[in-house]
């Protein structure tokens, strides 16, 4: 009798329990957003009528769009195009934009772009930053191959240069650019406030809390699967890390003893040597000595810094006393590095996202080794605000791609982010890596099950050309749509 009513008790708890995590999941308020196009027509001359027919296929899948249930489109506002001179804009191609949106009735999501159209998976067409930055704060400037470099460039392990973002190293010299672009948006679209759903702000390539570590300039070698390379061989980059080192340790002998080293003076501090990193530094795992500790836990803080200079900016700009925009969200964009994530989660490091001076990478009190970098979207002004979003949230954990050798784990990845946010009380929204995903039925319940399980606000799908007109993300997304917001129920949403 006494364990019948044990168990008697046991099952009203859990069925309390259940009821309970019910009427938590009806209470939420899940978006769906897509993304627009990169570009449309001609965006010099956004009035040009040779461009007519792609502006009304913009407007007839965006009408397709908001009857299968989404509520905003995320689009980039290029720095390259408003601003092509210091201090001159232009924002005729984004009025145009502006108005087929609001006569749509959807609302708008604009991404401030501080980086380059180009360079990156997906991309179509090319709008480079501003060629007046790279000459900003008294940054040298100088012919290289017969090539304009900046010290305000990335310079990697390879000896290439970056020009898809400015330098973590510049964001100082660059804060009253960024500021002045964020000021001048606000002014010119403050009587389309109302239209505003989120503000993004670019904190990096692709617009993601990231280093360029995969991108075009170090060419195929250093993309996806490999572990990418490092970013921290321009001459600010190598000044700081000395600085850094010469704050903690204060003398040279402190160094030598921490990290065995017999160096005379602090300006012998150097990143890995590159031609060492494969067969001495990574080959001899010399990213877990007390110097390679160091030497993450700087780059990776320096990627931190400039994330939390950035968003602190924008909170000032668009939530400060009298800002027509201050009902808008503020949002921010992390990467899902998901790629030998089993393994030695080498490109991780390479992206500057995790440490190897955590004692378990993987355990949940490191947030499976963001703990710092969640920093960025924690230590925020406004976290009722704010909203951090998160890549990759449609891929399966696998070790193979083909015949080859990933180490993947994209989901468990987005699990712990999600895990991690909730106990920061980070608002959460996922978002597709792939365009192409769209077209899998598994990949559309991974996008569900993250929101289900894994604490996911909403989602924004990539991107609009690649969902209208197909029929599996078409059945999908109104499905969705129309399960929200008790979308925690376990059955998946496809008949």
């Amino acid at each position: 009798m006494k364990m019948f009513l044990r168990l008697t008790h046991l099952v009203l708890l859990v069925m309390g329990f259940l009821t309970s995590l019910s009427t938590f999941a009806q209470s939420r308020e899940v978006s769906i957003n897509i993304m627009g196009p990169l570009l449309i027509g001609d965006p010099v001359d956004p009035s040009s009528p040779d461009h007519n027919d792609e502006w009304s296929e913009f407007e007839r899948e965006l009408i397709r769009a908001k009857q299968l249930g989404v509520q905003s489109v995320s689009t980039d506002i290029w720095w390259g195009l408003i601003e092509p001179q210091k201090g001159q804009f232009d924002w005729a191609y984004y009025d145009r934009l502006v108005q087929v949106i609001e006569r749509v009735g959807l609302q708008w999501m604009p991404i401030l772009s501080f980086h380059q159209l180009g360079g990156n998976v997906g991309d179509k067409g090319s709008i480079p930053i501003p060629r007046y930055v790279w000459a900003e704060g008294g940054a040298d400037t100088w012919s290289e191959n017969n090539r304009r470099v900046s010290s305000l460039m990335f310079k990697s392990e390879l000896g290439n240069y970056c020009r898809e973002y400015v330098s973590f190293w510049g964001t100082d010299a660059m804060m009253p650019n960024y500021r002045r672009v964020m000021e001048e948006f606000q002014r010119h679209f403050a009587p389309k406030a109302r239209l505003i759903s989120e503000i993004n702000v670019s904190l990096g390539p692709a617009g993601e809390l990231r280093y360029p570590s995969y991108n075009n300039h170090d060419g195929n070698a250093a993309g996806f699967p490999y572990r990418g390379a490092l970013q921290a061989y321009s001459g600010p980059a190598i000044l700081s890390f000395r600085t850094a080192m010469m704050k903690k340790y204060v003398t040279i002998e402190a160094v030598n003893s921490a990290w065995g080293f017999r160096l005379a003076e602090f300006n012998q501090i150097h990143p890995p040597n590159p031609e060492l990193l494969k067969s001495q530094f990574y080959g001899s795992f010399e990213q877990f000595t007390p110097y390679g500790k160091d030497f993450f836990d700087w780059y990776n803080e320096s990627l931190v810094q400039h994330g939390k200079k950035m968003i602190k900016t924008a909170f000032e700009v668009f939530s400060g006393p009298g800002s027509p925009m201050k009902n808008a969200d503020l949002g921010a964009k992390m990467p899902g590095v998901h790629w030998r994530v089993a393994n030695d989660r080498l490109a991780e490091l390479s992206a500057g996202l995790i440490r190897t001076s955590y004692n378990n990478w993987f355990a949940d009190e490191n947030a499976y080794g963001y703990k710092d970098t969640m920093r960025v979207f924690d230590e925020v002004a406004d976290k009722k605000n704010f909203v951090m979003h998160f890549t990759a949230i449609e891929m399966a954990d696998r070790d193979y791609e083909g015949d080859v050798k990933i180490d993947s784990r994209a989901e468990s990845l987005a699990a712990a982010v999600g895990r991690a946010a909730r106990t920061k009380n980070i608002r959460l929204k996922a978002e597709n890596a792939l365009a192409g995903s769209l077209y899998s039925e598994d990949a559309w319940w991974k996008m569900n099950n993250a929101i289900r399980n894994f604490g996911y606000s909403g989602v924004t799908l990539l991107r609009l050309g690649d969902l209208i007109g197909n029929n599996v993300a078409e059945r999908s997304l109104y499905q969705m749509s129309r399960t929200y917001p008790t979308v925690l129920r376990c059955e998946k949403v496809f008949p």
